[in-house]
Order: structure tokens, then C-alpha cells, then sequence
């Protein structure tokens, strides 16, 4: 709806999904475990990590094992 002015104004009608639920198109594709998400993509040459840390506050790191790297 547009006033004099031409700006636009809202009634409570134009925005009545505030509040209600969506729908949920991919909701299917999700519990069938069929929907994609980035940690499924895997990429030739990709590398892996993983954050390792301290079980004692305040360790200092002396050395680190990387035979199995």
C-alpha cells in the first residue's frame, strides 16, 4: 500500500507470517538424509584437521608426535 507521499506502509494483514510457521520445503530431503551439506563435500588433494587441546591449564606445549601425520 502506498500513502501521498509514496512511501509504503504496512498493515498488520501484510505481514501476517510474522509469528507463523513456514513452510518447510526441504524438510523431506533432511530426514531422509539426502540434503547435501558442505561436510559431505570432499574435494581431490582436500586436508583434514583437527584441534587438539590441553587437558592442563595453563601446559606448556613441549613437543608434538608427527609420525602419524
Amino acid at each position: 500500500m502506498s500513502d501521498v507521499s509514496g512511501q509504503t506502509t504496512m498493515t498488520m494483514s501484510d505481514v501476517a507470517m510474522v509469528g507463523s510457521r513456514a513452510p518447510r520445503h526441504d524438510a523431506r530431503d533432511k530426514v531422509h538424509g539426502i540434503t547435501r551439506y558442505a561436510d559431505d563435500v570432499a574435494l581431490v588433494g582436500m586436508l583434514h584437521a583437527k584441534v587438539v587441546r590441553s587437558a592442563h591449564a595453563c601446559a606448556r606445549l613441549v613437543s608434538v608426535d608427527i609420525s602419524r601425520a
